[in-house]
């Protein structure tokens, strides 16, 4: 996108959004649903987890499945099960993380049209690694191509494409009413961090409504958020909650997110810590 990035978007003047065709669950993907422990929400694109990853292709469920059955099944051309491989590949679910046996997976699945492994590959151009060769225009190319039928591909190139400000806007706010909360998400901290205090106030209600939905980033932010943490333009508007805190911190931890959990962890001892902190100051000023 053009920069300056966000401030121009929060002046842009706003359309109607298109809401998308509804996708209803297939039998077999509500099973997993009602299975997963993980955060769920829905919108019209599916049925998405807290990290918004579909039924089939969730962390959760790549865990669980037969890691040589799906390879034999992507040997043969399955593009699903291919896609399922790399990112297993990818993320290093049941398997060492190798980016390049990730991309070669995610290139065969593309390569037949599967949308999913278009957005996952579109990522490794952007930004390149060992095994791939930076291409920011292979990745807008495969993102554009994704994006019709997949929410995150359609979020990625507002955030790294050269969109104008306007359209950038508009398909945040329109992926912000269809419930996809990592637009919704995106949206919100626009407005905290480059918002007067009318649209800092906006930009947090979109964020905890985000984290209310089931979105694992959103759920860490809050914790950040009620730690104190979080700069803003004025350090009075700091917030401190450590109940609330504690609460984000174990939804989080439910979906399994390793700082969710550092942060419950933490702040199970934070009563312990604070209290010896201050019988040793109570002592120190009895000595004195």
């Amino acid at each position: 996108m053009k920069k300056p990035l966000l401030t121009a978007l929060l002046l842009a003047t706003l359309v109607q959004p298109t809401i998308a065709k509804t996708v209803t669950p297939t039998p077999s993907e509500m099973e997993l649903i009602k299975s997963s422990k993980y955060d769920h929400f829905t919108t019209p694109y599916g049925t998405f987890n807290a990290y918004a990853e579909t039924p089939q292709n969730s962390r959760e469920y790549l865990k669980t499945i037969n890691f040589e059955q799906t390879l034999a099944k992507a040997k043969t051309g399955d593009a699903v099960a291919q896609f399922q491989i790399g990112k297993m590949y990818d993320l290093g679910i049941q398997v060492k993380k190798d980016t390049k046996q990730a991309f070669d997976w995610y290139s065969k699945s593309a390569e037949q049209g599967n949308n999913n492994a278009k957005n996952n590959l579109a990522g490794m151009y952007l930004t390149g690694n060992e095994n791939v060769k930076s291409d920011p225009k292979k990745a807008i190319e495969l993102w554009t191509q994704a994006s019709k039928t997949v929410p995150s591909a359609k979020l990625n190139l507002v955030l790294n494409s050269d969109q104008d400000n306007k359209t950038a806007m508009t398909t945040l706010e329109q992926l912000s009413n269809e419930n996809f909360l990592p637009a919704q998400f995106t949206l919100g901290t626009i407005y905290y961090y480059l918002g007067n205090p009318d649209d800092r106030k906006k930009g947090f209600e979109l964020i905890k409504k985000s984290a209310e939905g089931g979105l694992v980033d959103a759920q860490n932010f809050l914790v950040q958020a009620y730690m104190g943490r979080l700069a803003t333009l004025d350090v009075n508007e700091r917030i401190y909650n450590a109940e609330q805190a504690q609460y984000w911190a174990k939804r989080g931890c439910k979906n399994e997110h390793p700082i969710a959990c550092q942060y419950q962890e933490y702040l199970k001892e934070l009563p312990v810590i604070l209290e010896e902190i201050q019988k040793d100051l109570e002592k120190r000023q009895t000595q004195e």
